[in-house]
């Protein structure tokens, strides 16, 4: 293998005097070619450049409606009070001068319109209020906004008494899928077209701006047409008879052309198209037209055409050494050609095989260039991957401590319930079924804090026969066509982790079996000893199965691709998190047209672990420990603060409360209490920080944490102060007053 300089020397020397003359001819040609793509890429600068301007005129619109529909939600702007609409309706359009108007309108017919004058300055167009009697009394707008059901914009509209063309943003307000409102922004097409013409960047260039169904909504400005008037042409269907040029070009468009060469009056024109991505829903096409004569000069043709002329006379000279050299060179080249093109298309170029050092270097080169940017993809899945499921964390988190103090207040009100009734009692059976739900919602709460890592898993045995006959209910209870085949082991053994966490990945699965199957079939569940510490349960169905696009995405937060309504793209991905959480793996095949079978591995319940786990009904509660004691209860959520009062005062203990931790940690210091019960999550002062604060003075004294969030990860420091227990939200009240009559046994502190 010889380096390419040898090759080059040896062959260059021969040609040097003939390559010389072939160069003025192929200069010529390259020159010519160079100039048309020249051409060709400052008509693309051009019309991007003028794309880009109007679609921040139409991005800005719609911030602008975007802010107002943030502000109504929040309250912070209402027809209620008119004239702070007004004045901030006045603010937003002195701001955005490329603003013409804005109105809102509410259900009740209640509203306002604001429009800028001629001399710029905001009026009141029309009072939408009450006079109105009806939201659809203030024009045909707010029929159009409800029937769209999204933001759209309109047809071409002619403002106010000028009768200058224009067109507005319609943002439909919709809350809980009822129609509460409609903000309606404005923007002239005058100033619109003014902005255009203004930035064109060739002399003799002519712009157009259509719609979807190609009405001219920016026409070619003619060179007796000012800003003032002659805007009949707008909102009309392109036609040839109007403006034949664009016609022309767009009829080239539809064959197939990017940029379409076209003759007119006497000149050949380049005309280009681009088509306007935002805001979303426009689909409005930009085209320019410019003269050929603006990029070039007539002495530069005249120099190209003799050169062209010289350099084909020399070609036949030096064809037959060229003939030699492009035959060597060229394959390596090609394939260097390809292997490019391999990684701009994100691939791993083949390896380039050639004798010569360098192409054999260079494309080593790309191959690793290639494998970099496969790893560099593969990272930034991962992150991509990561940030969705730190989000779903956070966002989980936001709600977790309210949820679950909703929820503890529906535990208490149902064992405070249970307390009034007999086993025997109608009632019982349904207490229970509804504390069984208000378990089933606990987990899934800390299903969702499972993405951001922030709760641990409770394991214990799982009965696998058991879990595949709960995902059988759910079949035989829905209504859609499917046979059920069960495949169940007898002599598989439990599963080790949490039943309620085990029952959601099956109905997750199970669900998405039947929704994969919409004309009906047939879903088989399969349980089954893999070995002594490993078991299985399967979900298999014969539906429309997924192609490799989609089975590869399957897992990430987010991802569906079922219809808007009909999923979320959480029901997988909690599925894989739960498993992972487990210490287990979930395996799948899919066939399109045939199906696609889920396999869930689990670590098998070792039977030495076997014991009778403590439970709130099972436990053996000492009677009278909390009689006359002094108990302070420090809880921010009202209701769950007066069931855990009535609870223990049920057991006749003396109870004192407070609302929040400040307050608590002033009552602490004024009493003498036996033991102290605190929520972590409080106004003011946390739980933690009231817990500080009491060990400061009482390092003895029993206290009970609560929480339904906030805690995560603090876990085994708090347990290691042995006067302190943790209760997580929701907690079954008799396990309450259990672990306070274990915590008030007698002891010195």
């Amino acid at each position: 293998m010889k380096p390419i300089r040898h090759h080059l020397q040896r062959d260059l020397l021969a040609l040097l005097f003939l390559v010389i003359v072939a160069m003025v001819g192929v200069a010529s040609l390259g020159a010519y070619r160079a100039g048309r793509m020249v051409t060709e890429s400052r008509l693309q600068e051009n019309l991007l450049h003028l794309t880009r301007d109007v679609e921040e005129i139409l991005e800005q619109v719609e911030e602008v409606g975007g802010e107002v529909e943030r502000l109504w939600r929040v309250d912070r702007l209402s027809t209620r009070r008119e004239p702070e609409l007004e004045a901030y309706f006045q603010e937003l359009l002195h701001a955005k001068k490329d603003i013409h108007g804005i109105a809102f309108l509410d259900e009740e017919g209640r509203g306002i319109h604001l429009r800028k004058s001629s001399t710029g300055t905001p009026v009141r167009v029309s009072v939408l209020a009450s006079t109105q009697g009806s939201p659809t009394a203030a024009g045909g707008w707010y029929r159009i906004a409800e029937r769209q059901r999204k933001p759209a914009w309109t047809d071409i509209e002619w403002f106010g008494q000028t009768l200058h063309p224009g067109l507005a943003l319609l943002l439909p307000i919709f809350r809980e899928g009822y129609l509460q409102g409609v903000i309606r922004v404005e923007i002239q097409v005058t100033q619109l077209a003014g902005r255009a013409w203004a930035n064109t960047p060739l002399d003799g260039s002519q712009i157009l701006l259509v719609d979807h169904r190609n009405r001219v909504l920016i026409r070619p400005r003619p060179d007796h047409l000012d800003l003032g008037g002659g805007w009949d042409d707008f909102g009309r269907p392109l036609a040839p008879e109007t403006l034949p040029l664009f016609h022309k070009g767009f009829q080239k468009f539809d064959q197939g052309q990017s940029i379409a060469r076209i003759q007119h009056g006497g000149q050949t024109y380049l005309v280009g198209k681009d088509t306007l991505n935002e805001p979303p829903g426009t689909r409005w096409t930009f085209a320019v037209a410019c003269p050929e004569t603006a990029f070039w000069t007539g002495s530069l043709m005249g120099h190209l055409a003799l050169l062209v002329g010289f350099g084909l006379t020399l070609a036949g000279l030096v064809g037959w050494r060229i003939v030699h050299l492009t035959q060597r060179m060229m394959q390596p080249v090609e394939a260097l050609h390809r292997a490019a093109q391999s990684l701009e298309n994100g691939r791993t170029p083949l390896p380039v095989r050639s004798d010569v050092l360098e192409f054999q270097t260079l494309g080593q080169a790309m191959v690793h260039a290639g494998q970099a940017l496969e790893r560099e993809r593969g990272l930034q899945a991962q992150l991509e991957t990561a940030e969705r499921l730190r989000i779903m964390g956070t966002l989980a988190g936001g709600i977790a401590h309210d949820i679950n103090n909703q929820l503890a207040a529906m535990v208490g009100q149902l064992n405070l319930a249970k307390g009034y009734l007999t086993e025997t009692s109608p009632a019982w059976d349904r207490i229970e079924r509804a504390e069984e739900a208000t378990g089933r919602c606990s987990q899934m709460i800390r299903s969702l804090l499972g993405f951001g890592r922030r709760t641990p898993t409770v394991m214990g045995p799982v009965p696998l026969n058991e879990l595949a006959r709960h995902g059988a209910n759910l079949i035989e209870q829905g209504s859609a066509p499917v046979e059920l085949r069960l495949r169940l082991d007898p002599r598989a053994p439990r599963a080790a982790g949490n039943r309620a966490a085990l029952e959601q990945v099956l109905t997750h699965l199970v669900r998405n079996a039947i929704d994969a199957m919409p004309q009906g079939g047939q879903i088989t569940l399969i349980t089954d000893r893999i070995s002594n510490d490993q078991v299985m349960v399967a979900v298999s169905d014969t539906g429309v199965g997924m192609p490799t696009q989609v089975a590869s995405h399957i897992f990430e937060p987010f991802y569906t691709t079922k219809e808007i309504g009909k999923g979320s793209g959480l029901g997988l991905a909690l599925a894989h998190g739960i498993i992972q959480s487990h210490e287990g793996r979930i395996e799948f095949d899919t066939h399109p047209g045939r199906g696609s079978s889920f396999r869930v591995y689990l670590p098998a319940w070792d039977p030495e672990g076997d014991e009778d786990l403590p439970t709130a009904t099972t436990l053996a509660v000492p009677s009278g420990l909390l009689k006359g004691r002094r108990i302070l209860v420090v809880e921010d959520e009202p209701t769950l603060r007066d069931l855990i009062q009535d609870a223990l005062s049920r057991e006749e203990a003396m109870v004192t409360t407070a609302v929040d931790g400040m307050r608590g940690w002033a009552i602490f210091q004024e009493g003498d209490f036996d033991l102290v019960l605190t929520d972590h999550r409080m106004p003011k002062l946390t739980g933690l920080e009231l817990l500080a604060k009491i060990r400061i003075h009482f390092p003895h004294l029993p206290v009970v944490l609560t929480s339904g969030y906030g805690l995560e990860g603090r876990e085994a420091e708090l347990r290691e102060d042995p006067h302190l227990r943790l209760l997580p939200k929701p907690f079954a009240f008799n396990l309450l007053v259990r672990t306070l009559k274990d915590m008030i046994q007698p002891r010195s502190w």
